[in-house]
C-alpha cells in the first residue's frame, strides 16, 4: 500500500518561511563610544616624553570606551496662531495725502461701499485729509470736521 504525502504539509513551512522573511524590522542605532575625561588625560600624559638619563619602556595605558546611551526627549508645544481674516478695514496711507472733491454733492458713507449708510455730504472744491483706502483702492476714507467717512475714488 502506497501512502501519498499531503501537499499542504510541504507548502505550509515554505509559506511561513517566506512570511517571516518579509517581516519589517527596525534596526536600533548603535551607541557611539565617548572616551571619559580621565582616559583622555592619561593618553595625553603618555604621549609627552619625559626627560631621563636612561631610556626605559613605559607601558602605555589602554583606554576602555564605554557606551552610554544619550536619552532623547521630544518636546512638542502646541500654540494657537491667529489667522488674519480679510475685512473692510482701511489700508493706512501717508498723512500728507489730501482728497479734493470734484463733484457736487458727494455722499460721505459709513464704510467702503454703496451698501453703507450715508453719514454726511461734502461739496466740490473742498480739500480733505485722506486717512485710508480700501484694499482695491476704489474707496477713500477722509476726515471731515473730525468725522471719518468714505467717498468713492472716482469722485475725488
Amino acid at each position: 500500500m502506497t501512502r501519498t504525502f499531503p501537499l499542504h504539509v510541504l507548502l505550509l513551512p515554505v509559506a511561513l518561511a517566506l512570511l517571516a522573511g518579509c517581516a519589517r524590522t527596525i534596526p536600533t542605532p548603535e551607541p557611539t563610544a565617548t572616551p571619559s575625561p580621565a582616559a583622555a588625560s592619561v593618553a595625553v600624559a603618555a604621549a609627552t616624553p619625559a626627560a631621563s638619563d636612561t631610556p626605559t619602556a613605559t607601558p602605555s595605558p589602554t583606554a576602555t570606551a564605554t557606551a552610554s546611551p544619550v536619552p532623547t526627549t521630544a518636546t512638542v508645544t502646541a500654540t494657537d496662531t491667529p489667522t488674519l481674516e480679510p475685512s473692510a478695514t482701511a489700508t493706512p496711507t501717508a498723512p500728507a495725502a489730501f482728497a479734493v472733491i470734484v463733484r457736487n454733492p458727494v455722499n460721505l458713507r459709513d464704510g467702503p461701499g454703496e451698501g453703507f449708510d450715508v453719514v454726511g455730504q461734502v461739496i466740490s472744491g473742498q480739500r480733505y485729509p485722506v486717512l485710508a483706502r480700501n484694499a482695491s483702492g476704489t474707496w477713500w476714507q477722509i476726515e471731515v470736521d473730525g468725522l471719518a467717512g468714505w467717498v468713492f475714488s472716482d469722485l475725488v
